[in-house]
């Protein structure tokens, strides 16, 4: 290639940067939920805990799982001793459940999409199972909420923002306030963003890998914190404020066009996962399917660029009895296309991605 990112520190991809703390208010809450009654709580996985929590209070004590997951939804499911099992998805990410009765059904929309099996299980939800959303990747889509209350939602909006916390479910509930160690994960996360940022302000500085250690290092000790058991509390008021203060239609608008530009530069080169984009929708990521991904990945971290793996497979999934999941484990690849960036960033990956090929 014939530039790297300018010569100069640039990246995309990684973490969410802050450049200041939030000062004024914007109606941010209400155009996630669609003012609908709820709960904010720390993360993704304190939602469905709440969820979860209160189905098995009501005797239902089996959670049918997609074999294609993060690791993090087993989280909340084993702290509360909850049998499990898993339902194939296929390739193109449509959910095939087969729930036991009186169970619950968690159906994950991926990358900014409503799963196709969507309407069918939100139809029957409240009969032989009960139906759980996860709506983490589709926030922003106009059609996530259903009008019908026969289902549960959740979310979370860390990948969508720097907002370090914040999970909300379609749970009325008054909750604990944060916990100490919630609120030293909490100012420990945004320092390391507000540094990153502050390091990234400078265009024309250098790489300066002590620097990007550091804050990196900083990440990497909250999320051990994070990811130490469940925290099914109130978030940070600093968290709020944050989820607050961001205009979610704006991060909506650029990424819808930062996806189309990239689609429009490589979507004749690489198996994309979508070749359009629905008015509805707003993408998580430009998603690809790679035979080699991982060297691929290498190579876009070269130019500093750094594509997420949706995801590892978990190893309570059996690989033997889901080749698809196992399949897409180990083909799939984002590439990051985030409000932070912007025509010119799309052209870069786009340069480097025919590099990396």
């Amino acid at each position: 290639m014939e530039r790297l990112l300018y010569g100069t520190k640039n990246m995309i991809g990684g973490e969410f940067e802050l450049n200041s703390l939030p000062n004024i208010p914007n109606n941010g809450l209400n155009k996630l939920t669609k003012g609908k009654l709820g709960t904010w709580t720390t993360n993704g996985r304190s939602a469905l805990h709440l969820i979860l929590q209160k189905l098995k209070s009501q005797g239902i004590n089996h959670i049918h799982l997609p074999a294609f997951l993060c690791q993090s939804i087993l989280q909340p499911v084993i702290a509360l001793d909850l049998e499990y099992s898993f339902y194939p998805v296929t390739p193109d990410l449509e959910a095939l459940p087969d729930p036991p009765h009186n169970s619950a059904v968690l159906l994950i929309h991926y990358f900014g999409f409503i799963n196709n099996a969507a309407a069918a299980l939100r139809k029957n939800s409240g009969k032989n199972y009960q139906l759980i959303e996860d709506g983490s990747h589709v926030l922003l889509n106009e059609n996530f909420f259903h009008e019908s209350e026969k289902q549960y939602y959740f979310f979370s909006t860390r990948k969508h923002g720097p907002t370090a916390l914040g999970g909300w479910c379609n749970l009325d509930l008054d909750l604990d306030d944060p916990e100490k160690d919630i609120e030293v994960y909490t100012w420990k996360s945004l320092a390391a963003k507000i540094f990153k940022g502050m390091y990234l302000s400078k265009k024309d500085g250098e790489i300066d890998l002590a620097t990007e250690n550091f804050y990196l290092e900083l990440f990497r000790e909250s999320e051990e914190l994070l990811d130490s058991e469940i925290h099914p509390t109130k978030p940070p008021q600093i968290i709020v404020n944050i989820i607050n203060n961001i205009h979610w239609d704006d991060v909506s608008r650029k990424r819808r066009t930062n996806w189309q530009t990239l689609h429009e530069l490589i979507g004749d080169k690489v198996e994309s996962f979508s070749d359009h984009l629905p008015n509805e929708v707003v993408p998580l990521g430009y998603v690809i399917r790679l035979k080699n991904r991982d060297p691929v990945k290498e190579k876009l971290a070269g130019h500093r660029i750094y594509a997420p793996i949706h995801w590892p497979m978990p190893e309570e999934v059996d690989i033997k009895k889901f080749p698809d999941s196992k399949m897409m484990t180990d083909s799939l690849l984002t590439l990051p296309i985030d409000q932070r960036y912007g025509p010119d960033d799309m052209i870069y990956i786009a340069d480097a991605l025919k590099d990396a090929l």
